[in-house]
């Protein structure tokens, strides 16, 4: 049992994503706060915002 659960913990970790930075103008950032703040579409944060908009983007 103590073999599956350090196996476990492990794994997870490992699964850990590695995320890095991208660096926005203040008024755009403010915007997007804005959006996120009012927004019915879910988003949590400013990050998962951009992040949701460079996925959009790359698809086209």
């Amino acid at each position: 049992m103590k073999k599956l659960i350090y196996k476990t913990i492990v794994h997870l970790y490992t699964m850990r994503k590695k995320y890095t930075n991208i660096a926005i103008p203040e008024e755009l950032a403010k915007y997007i706060d804005d959006y996120v703040k009012k927004s019915k579409l879910g988003f949590r944060s400013r990050a998962e915002f951009a992040i949701e908009a460079i996925r959009q983007k790359l698809k086209k």
